[in-house]
Order: C-alpha cells, then structure tokens, then sequence
C-alpha cells in the first residue's frame, strides 16, 4: 500500500471495529428484554474468551505483549461494553419486578435512563475504535501503548468519579 492509502484502509479497519462493537453494544442491552438471563451469557462468554487469550498467552511468556495489544483499546472499549451490559440488566430487571409502577411504566422510567448510558457507550466504542483501528496498527512500541493504557484508565476513573457530579445534598 501506498502511505496515502493506508490511512484510507485504517480508517476503513476503524469504521468497521465501531459499527461492529456498538452492535454488540446494543445487543447486551437490547437482550435485557428477555429477563436478563442473555445478557450474563453474552457477558460470561465475552470475558471467557478473553480469558483464554490471556492465559494461552501468559503460557507461552507473551502477557506483555498480550495486554499491550489489547489494552490501548480494551479499556475503554470492555468499560463500554460492561456498560451496556449492566443497562440490559436494569431493564431486565425493571421488566421482571416491576415495582409500585407498572411493567410497561417502569420499563419505559428505566429504558430512558438506560438509553442515555447506551448512546454514551456508542461514543466510547467509537473512541476505542479509533485506538484499535489506527493508533494500535502505527504504533509498535509498547511502552508507548502502555502510556495509553493508564492515560485511558485515569480518564475513565476521573471522568465516572467526578464529571457531572453534583456538589451539594441530592433529592431521592
């Protein structure tokens, strides 16, 4: 490839990753609706893969370069995951126990605060796709991913930690 169509092909590559991971995304939410009980398999089976990597690669001395590669992205993109994950569980559960308010009044109260949590998920995979599409393919250093990897964890912690947080009592 020619320097000016690699861009095209990373962009590309990153396009792809976030229309397929806001998929998922939305799918773990979306599985809520059944009664929650999709919503764990399709949590347990994604963090049993992801295990297995890990140790297949911590078998063969590879853990470095493992969470290196995986990481950068990974962060941002299993937070956003788990987001949308725990959102199909508040909905499964509005649905399953239902409260003083109705199933379809309490479905619709907990759908659009779990709505909002889905579309900001949306735009951390688009951001996850960005590292995993071109940042993770151009850079090969991994002390320099590692960089990335706790500048992206200390985002997270600080930004769910105290971005619009209230600063004074709060009404039930």
């Amino acid at each position: 490839y020619k320097e000016e169509n690699a861009a095209a092909v990373l962009g590309t590559f990153a396009s792809f990753l976030f229309s397929h991971n806001a998929r998922i995304g939305i799918l773990a939410f979306a599985l809520g609706f059944a009664a929650t009980v999709p919503v764990f398999y399709l949590m347990f089976t994604n963090g049993t893969i992801l295990g297995a990597f890990a140790a297949l690669y911590h078998g063969r001395g590879l853990s470095y370069d493992f969470w290196g590669w995986i990481l950068p992205h990974g962060v941002t993109e299993i937070l956003a995951v788990l987001l949308c994950g725990a959102a199909g569980l508040v909905v499964g559960y509005a649905l399953i126990f239902p409260g003083k308010y109705g199933r379809l009044s309490n479905l619709a109260r907990r759908g659009k605060d779990c709505g909002v949590v889905v579309i900001g998920a949306v735009v951390m995979f688009f951001m996850a796709a960005l590292i995993e599409g071109i940042f993770r393919q151009t850079v090969t250093n991994p002390a320099v991913r590692y960089v990335v990897i706790a500048l992206s964890s200390l985002f997270w912690i600080w930004y769910f930690a105290f971005a619009g947080r209230q600063r004074g009592p709060i009404d039930p």
